[in-house]
């Protein structure tokens, strides 16, 4: 029965291989995102793991890895198992230390890594995303700066669409803004009540500058950060002019109050 059940895993692990050695990537979107991360990056191709989960062998699944041009550093990119199969794998990038820069993917599959044979495993060639200023949501000003839980704020900033899906997945043919975080609350661009926004807008036609309003969490209190993510792009980047220093030395862009 062990004799079986040994035969029946080398053949299984064997299987693995065959298909990892004819695994490749044939093409990556977006080719560039935020500097903050949080972009959803689509790897499609071929040979890889049909599933991220594995109990009792857990190298199995698909591992993705961002390797600078450099080859100084690197930075892993988040597998979303439930959007990955044998012909793509979907992860969300981190945020780069590095600054802006260039990056070859590389996969993982079942442990072992897909190499570069003759330029055709890679995009024939190789598959770069790059972390660009120009690719990355910022917020320049919040107003107001003060007020009270559940206050209605402006966002200023690059926002890239006057568009917000309340449920992720019902836009992903266009740009949208996904989710807007104040501290470690969500900030509400959407009336609960009335089913309306409460404002989003380019500054002008064909600008990708704007403003999102937006109703922060009633119960949140102290000073906190603002940011949001943009699909096809990735979280926003913090403009230094839209930072304050409180009595605590603590860097924030909203301060709630207790109210009265």
């Amino acid at each position: 029965m062990a004799f079986l059940w040994l035969s029946t895993f080398i053949i299984y692990i064997f299987s693995i291989i065959v298909q990892v050695r004819g695994g490749r990537v044939t093409r990556i979107s977006p080719v560039s995102g935020s500097v903050r991360g949080a972009t959803r990056l689509t790897i499609f191709g071929e040979g890889f793991a049909e599933s991220q989960f594995n109990y009792y062998v857990p190298q199995l699944g698909n591992n993705v890895t961002l390797i600078s041009v450099t080859g100084t550093h690197a930075l892993a990119c988040d597998v979303i198992p439930y959007y990955t199969n044998r012909q793509q794998i979907v992860c969300n990038t981190r945020p780069s230390p590095f600054g802006f820069g260039a990056y070859n993917i590389r996969v993982q599959v079942d442990g072992v890594l897909l190499r570069s044979i003759k330029g055709s495993t890679y995009c024939d060639g190789e598959c770069v995303f790059k972390y660009e200023d120009n690719a990355t949501p910022t917020v320049t000003s919040i107003s107001p700066r003060y007020g009270v839980p559940g206050s209605v704020i402006t966002i200023r900033g690059r926002i890239f669409t006057d568009r917000y899906v309340e449920a992720e997945g019902t836009n992903s043919d266009g740009v949208s803004i996904l989710r807007v975080f104040a501290g470690s609350g969500m900030c509400e661009p959407l009336n609960q009540d009335t089913k309306e926004m409460y404002g989003i807008a380019f500054d002008k036609y064909s600008s990708s500058t704007g403003y999102i309003k937006c109703r922060t969490t009633p119960t949140t209190v102290g000073s906190h950060r603002v940011s949001f993510i943009v699909s096809k792009y990735g979280r926003s980047l913090m403009s230094k002019d839209a930072l304050l220093v409180d009595s605590q030395d603590k860097l924030y862009m909203f301060q709630a109050h207790a109210g009265t």
